[in-house]
């Protein structure tokens, strides 16, 4: 694909979608409004990671291939009303990651509230049958290539991680993204702001990993901390404030302070004087 006038077009020649644009077989172009979907999820959800877009992407791919897979290997797939059986452990094989079961069912609960799905959640954990309403599908794929792809006059579609990877590369290293999970729904702007300055310091000043399990682990401390009773806003500001690697409750604990190195050295030393005169003392 050559993109190399995109950006030098006017806004003349940057046509809406059609539904003419559209076709199931055109792999990239399924790709592109499946991860359009993706931006319409983070635009509502602004507290959640951003790599929720290239998830949400991937995983209604799954769906249709599989869909398709059905359709043309599985004769009684029709007559039972086109349901696709969905395991958890199934999208997590095709994506090769491990994906949590909450996240999972959170892209299901937000494709049925936007009519895309319809989803029989069975008693075994993880495993659930899906049946994809493909006409409302294409017409909220073309309501969001709309709002966050534009079109060359070739027709290929240019998203927005792609504008931005042509046109601010330079700008790619100063802003790095440390959150990597879903916060909770209650969390301010503020809150979401101080958790990442957080990892952020965790990682420059003591070098320490912020695996997606790890943020989980700090999450579910701070999430602890609130049910006793803690402003969540000020032990994160606390925790920053100290360099501390963890959250700590307001007033029940504060974090061990360890005396440096050279301050260890010269107390022993001070005190082992003491012994060697006291030693002497007691010979005379």
């Amino acid at each position: 694909m050559n993109n190399s006038n995109t950006f030098l077009m006017s806004t003349q020649d940057i046509l809406p979608f059609s539904e003419s644009d559209f076709s199931w077989t055109k792999k990239a172009f399924i790709a592109g409004g499946c991860a359009a979907i993706g931006y319409a999820y983070r635009k509502e959800n602004k507290q959640t990671a951003r790599n929720n877009v290239k998830f949400f992407c991937e995983c209604l791919q799954v769906f249709i291939n599989t869909h398709h897979w059905n359709l043309c290997n599985t004769d009684f797939f029709v007559e039972n009303d086109e349901w696709v059986r969905m395991p958890l452990y199934y999208v997590q094989d095709s994506l090769n990651d491990d994906i949590s079961y909450f996240r999972f069912n959170k892209l299901l609960d937000w494709c049925v509230e936007k009519g895309l799905l319809a989803v029989c959640r069975m008693g075994t954990h993880g495993v659930n049958y899906i049946q994809i309403k493909f006409l409302a599908l294409r017409e909220f794929i073309l309501e969001q290539l709309n709002c966050f792809a534009l079109k060359d006059k070739n027709g290929n579609i240019i998203l927005p991680h792609n504008r931005r990877r042509r046109t601010y590369t330079q700008r790619t290293n100063e802003k790095h993204s440390y959150t990597k999970i879903n916060l909770p729904d209650d969390f301010t702007d503020d809150e979401i702001m101080l958790f990442e300055e957080f990892l952020k310091m965790r990682a420059e000043t003591h070098h320490l990993n912020n695996s997606p399990k790890k943020q989980q682990e700090l999450l579910d401390r701070l999430q602890e901390l609130k049910q006793q009773n803690c402003n969540r806003l000020e032990v994160i500001r606390r925790a920053i404030r100290g360099k501390w690697t963890k959250f700590y409750h307001l007033t029940q604990e504060e974090p061990r302070q360890y005396p440096k190195k050279w301050e260890k050295q010269k107390r022993t030393t001070t005190t082992d004087s003491w012994h060697l005169i006291g030693s002497i003392l007691k010979n005379e």
